[in-house]
């Protein structure tokens, strides 16, 4: 596998109040770029039983998707939304009617930052009687706190901020 300086095509954009976007935009135009990072998923869980994979809708679908065709595992896409009390509710169109209990699962994003959407797609799946064994980004914000909130070996990612 050839090795790839992710820092090279994540753009890191300021905007107006202070807030910095990690564009992965790059990452996707970038073939060597896009495949690095997935082999490098492979190479983490090859070893690893997994029944399934599942991430946040949007920018998460675009590393799940190759990774589960490559592992020949099913894809769970779970759309989380903002309630009015700014707690994470999550929808799964299939609430769960089609995940087969104890499934051991991978939770895929492209980016980490306080780990409360992992957190809440853990939730979910845990209360469907399914174990998250993973959880995958390929940006891990550090300074955000993720590791705190979700356990330092919990989280694997390429590249941290």
């Amino acid at each position: 596998m050839v090795e790839y300086d992710l820092k090279k095509v994540i753009c890191l954009e300021k905007q107006e109040d202070g807030d910095i976007i990690y564009n992965i935009s790059k990452i996707l135009r970038t073939p060597d770029a896009l495949g690095f990072c997935i082999d490098q998923m492979c190479d983490f869980y090859r070893d690893q039983k997994l029944d399934a994979v599942a991430c946040c809708y949007n920018r998460g679908v675009v590393f799940a998707t190759p990774f589960a065709y490559r592992m020949h595992l099913p894809l769970y896409v779970v759309k989380n939304e903002e309630a009015q009390d700014s707690n994470y509710y999550y929808d799964m169109s299939i609430k769960g009617k089609n995940i087969k209990e104890n499934q051991r699962i991978l939770l895929i994003d492209d980016l980490v930052a306080t780990g409360k959407s992992f957190h809440e797609t853990a939730k979910f799946f845990t209360e469907i009687n399914c174990m998250v064994v993973g959880m995958f980004a390929v940006i891990g914000l550090k300074n955000k706190g993720y590791e705190e909130n979700l356990g330092k070996d919990t989280v694997n990612t390429l590249i941290n901020y």
